[in-house]
Order: structure tokens, then sequence, then C-alpha cells
């Protein structure tokens, strides 16, 4: 993550970070802006003077003439246009707000959706679901109250003081300087005690995400929580968390009434000694009473809105505050990137090759030294090795999930990291060793990596794997929603939707990650031999602890610390009675044993 910024520099890199979004819609936001202007001087500077105009008007005049009464019916009627004017241009300017915000959200859950899929597989090893989703919320929501609080509050109160110390240096120099002063003393107060409360609202925000992906994760593994009968301890656990979230929240909220009692208490003293001072004034000749009346309504105008631009200081820096753990998550750079100009796919034969490769998830961590490995095209080859041998790394390697940091990897002589990673995947089928499915139904899972799948195509792949039956005998059948991550699903009856979705993909290149782990034997057997009429012609490689689903293999490699410890046929391997041999003597019911 970035390193903690000053406030002012994060808040105004969050502020530059969303400009373009509303800019997308430059008519819309250009007329919010201009229709803003010209309804804060009308109702904010254009009446005032009219009302100032009566009063002269009245308190000058010697007798009621109608001449006179005319005169003061034409500065009502004024005073009635321009606040009509006002009216009108602030509900234009929120009807241009209302067209553009709603878009601008749009656009940037967009975008975050694209940037968290960008991201390396180690962010979502390290990172709970449930905080990410959390973040993603709050940085279009804090969007949503920056640009509400910013734009109809904040820039509207400047525009009132500036036009204001403008029209009150006209009648009065003196009255124009002490709007200055005051402005700036009580920004420059404001704004410290809101930068205070801003680091209370950070502490909010990151016990809330704590308390978020807790929650998540806890409801996520609820199963689990109810098979090792944990509930009680989760509790305790969740209430320490939420304890945390309610101090934090308790002092953020201490923050904010103590920056309204000083936000009352400075605009009553201003308020006091501006009409002390405008008194003084009449009384030396200097002003009439249209001009206390005047600077005391310009007072009571630029009171209200500074006691609003309090609370939206506070609500921008709390906003802040929200998107500041999004913004630390958009500056991530992804460890793969695509390449400026990709070349076409050119993957006919799926011969795999690892030259020469190097890679180790640290510095001082190697998985592979110099590592090679040739793969033909068509070949079926299973790999095996103990834990931390580097079979997962090898995998992750083939489909780019990470990039190696020496030689290549190559599909047909073309290096991998030459073409796009959509590329590239749509060329591999691979079913993981936990199934990976969606909160929608049979169908979509199945067809997930096929767009163009019929009916038909589905069905079949779902003989093939032996899901059909199962499926049938659902209410819904393949309408049939599976919860989320499957859960309204076996173990089983999970691996053989995956086991499906890859065979329809019908990709050059098969990779199964355990795939038949979940599986009884019988079911073993029919998946088996769906496997063997899949792999033909296909470049198959599994990874595999129950050693069993290896004998038809062509090839069996043997990783052991990063290397190739042993290479042959099954029967091969056992001859040796090295490594693989030791693995499956010790193997129980074609498991590995621990």
């Amino acid at each position: 993550m970035s390193r903690e910024k000053p406030s002012e520099t994060r808040l105004l890199h969050i502020v530059l970070f969303f400009l373009p979004y509303n800019w997308r819609y430059r008519g819309y936001y250009s007329l919010f802006l201009f229709s803003s202007v010209v309804g804060v001087v009308a109702g904010g500077i254009i009446v005032p003077l009219y009302l100032k105009e009566f009063i002269d008007t009245i308190a000058t005049a010697p007798s009621v003439t109608p001449v006179l009464m005319s005169a003061l019916y034409t500065l009502l009627l004024m005073v009635g246009v321009w606040s009509l004017v006002r009216v009108l241009c602030f509900a234009a300017s929120d009807y241009c707000i209302s067209n553009f915000g709603p878009k601008a959200i749009r656009d940037i859950e967009n975008d975050c959706f694209k940037t968290i899929h960008e991201l390396p597989l180690a962010f979502f090893v390290k990172t709970q679901v449930g905080s990410i989703v959390a973040k993603i919320k709050r940085f279009s929501q804090g969007y949503n109250l920056l640009d509400m609080h910013i734009a109809t509050g904040l820039f509207r109160t400047a525009v009132q003081l500036v036009a204001t110390v403008i029209v009150v240096a006209y009648f009065s120099l003196t009255l124009s300087l002490v709007f200055i002063g005051w402005g700036i003393l009580y920004l420059l107060v404001i704004l410290g005690a809101v930068r205070w409360k801003m680091r209370l609202d950070v502490a909010k925000v990151r016990a809330d995400s704590a308390a978020t992906g807790f929650l998540a994760d806890g409801i996520t593994n609820f199963l689990t929580v109810k098979m090792f009968a944990r509930f009680q301890s989760e509790y305790a656990h969740f209430q320490k968390i939420t304890q945390k979230v309610a101090d934090a929240t308790k002092r953020s909220w201490y923050g904010s009434t103590i920056i309204n009692a000083s936000q009352a208490l400075m605009i009553a003293c201003v308020s006091v000694s501006m009409l002390y001072l405008t008194l003084r004034l009449w009384q030396a000749g200097s002003i009439t009473v249209g001009t206390i009346v005047l600077a005391q309504t310009y007072i009571l105008i630029i009171g209200a809105q500074f006691l609003q631009a309090g609370e939206q200081l506070k609500a921008v820096y709390r906003a802040a505050a929200d998107c500041m753990e999004m913004m630390d998550i958009i500056q991530l750079q992804p460890e793969v990137t695509d390449p400026a100009h990709p070349a076409t796919p050119e993957m006919t034969q799926g011969t795999i090759a690892f030259k020469s490769v190097s890679f180790g998830h640290h510095e001082d961590q190697s998985v592979f030294q110099k590592f090679s490995l040739h793969i033909p095209g068509g070949q079926k080859v299973g790999i095996v090795g103990h834990s931390g041998a580097g079979k997962s790394t090898l995998v992750a390697l083939l489909l780019r999930f990470m990039d190696v940091q020496e030689g290549a990897v190559t599909i047909d002589g073309q290096d991998i990291r030459s073409i796009t990673q959509d590329a590239l995947r749509s060329h591999i089928s691979y079913v993981p060793q936990e199934p990976l499915l969606f909160h929608r139904s049979i169908r979509e899972n199945i067809a997930y990596g096929t767009a163009d799948a019929t009916e038909e195509d589905i069905i079949h792949a779902a003989k093939q794997a032996h899901a059909h039956e199962f499926i049938e005998q659902m209410l819904c059948g393949y309408d049939t929603i599976v919860g989320e991550r499957g859960i309204r699903l076996s173990g089983g009856e999970r691996q053989r939707i995956a086991i499906a979705r890859a065979m329809l993909k019908d990709a050059p290149i098969l990779i199964l990650d355990e795939a038949t782990s979940s599986l009884d034997s019988v079911s073993e057997k029919y998946i088996q031999d769906a496997f063997d009429r899949l792999a033909v012609n296909r470049t198959t490689i599994v990874v595999a602890h129950r050693l069993s689903t290896l004998q038809k293999m062509n090839r069996i490699i043997v990783l052991d610390g990063g290397t190739i410890a042993e290479d042959g046929r099954h029967a091969q391997l056992l001859k040796k009675d090295g490594i693989y041999a030791e693995l499956w003597h010790h193997q129980s019911d074609g498991f590995l044993g621990e």
C-alpha cells in the first residue's frame, strides 16, 4: 500500500481522480457550474441589494407619495424576480447533477471492478473478499458525497463569499476587510479541526473494514463454524471487533460535536461584532440604514452557509477517508500485464516448454531455478510431489497468474507473454482442486467459458461429466441456482459441474488440479473415462494426490524442491524405487498419506 500522505494531499489527489468522471459529461457539468453561480449571485447578492434600496428609500422619504409607492413596488417586484431566478437556477443545477452523478458512479464502479480483476493473485490471497467489496462501495459512495458537498455546498459558499466581499467593499472597505479577516480565520480554524477529525474518521473506516471482512469470512465459512462448534468463539471475536467500531464511531461523533460548537460560537461572535461595527459606522455617517441591513443580511446568509460549510467539510474529509483504502488499491500496479502490441495466438499443437525458468515468491525464497521442462503436444502428463515442491506454481506460471523472473514459458514455440492473458487462457481448460462456481444457475456455470454454447452443448458436456443425472433430479433442473460458491451442491456435484465446464470449453490444453478428488470411486471411474476421451489429441497436465488417476498418463513428472527428480511412466517410476515409489507405497485408498 502507498505511504500515508498529509490529509490535504490525499484529499486533492482523490478530488482530481474523480474530476475526469464528471468531465465525461461536460455538458451537464458546465451547465451545473453556471447555474450554481447565477443562483448564488441572484439570491445571495442581488436580492439583498434590492432590500437595501428598499430600506433606504423608506428611510429617506419625507412622505408617502404615489411616486414613492411605485418605486417601492418596483423594488419589491425585482426582489421577487431575482428570488425566482435563484430557485430556477438551483433547480437546474440539481437537475444536472442528477443526470451526470449516477452515470459517474456507474463508471467508477465499473472501473473499480476492472481494476480489481487486473490485480495479481497474491492480492486476493492476502485480502478478505468482504473488505474488498466494502471498499468499492464506500469508494463510489465517497464520490457521491464529495461531489454533492464540494459542488453543491462548498462551491456555492465560495462564490457567495467572494461576491459578498466585492459588493460590501463598494459601500465600506472597513466592512469588507472584516468579512475577509473573519472568513480566513474561520476557514483556518475549521480546516484544522476537520483535519484532526479526519484521523478519527480514518480509524473508524479501518475498524469498519475489519468488521465487514470478518463478518463476510464468518458467513462464508458458516458450515465450518457449525461443524467445529465454534460459534461462541466467533461471536466473542466479532463482539470485540464491533466494539472497536463503536469506540471509533463514538470518538468521531465527539469530534463532530466539538466542531459544531466551535462553528456556532465563531458565527455568533462575528454577528454581534459586525452589528456593533455597522452601528458605529452609521453613527459616524459613513453608511446608511440600508447598508446596515445589507451587512446583516450578508452575515446571516454567509453564517448559515458557513455552518453548512463546516458540516460539508467534515463530510468531505469523511468521504475522503472512505475513499483512501480503495485509492491505495487503485495505485497498485498489476504484476502481470498484456503487451502493448500483442501477437496473434499460434497454439495448434499444444506443445509446452519451460525454458530455464527462475521464479520465487520472495527474493530469498526461490521455487524454480533454471527449471526446464518440455511437454510435446497431445501428451498426457501427471505432476506429483510433496507439498511445496512447486506443483501449484508450475500451473500458475503456465496460466500466467504470475510471470517468470527469468527464462520463458512457451506454447508451440510462442512466448506466452507475447499474447494477451485472455488469448492464452482461452486455449486452456482448467479444473481446480476447489470448484469455483458462481451464485448463478447450473446452466450459466457450465457455459461460463463458452459464450456461444447451445443447450445441446451444455447437456452433452454435463452427460460427459456424469452431472446430467443429478441435475435432472433437481426441481429446476439446469435453471437451479447453486448458491454462493455452489454451497447448495455437494462437493462431488460441484466438481462435476466444473469438469463439465472444462469439457464444454474444448480447449487444446487441459489442466486438472486434483479434479477428481471430491468424487466417489464409482463417479471417478466414469469421469476418468470421460477424461480419457477428452484428452485425445490434447495436451493434458494432471496434478494429483490420488496416484491411481495417473496410471494411464504417458508420462509422470516428480517435482522435488523445484527440480525434476523423476520422469517416466507409472511402471518405470515404481521400478526406480524413488520418490514416486515412496509416495505410491504410502498412499491409502489411492490417496497420498500424510
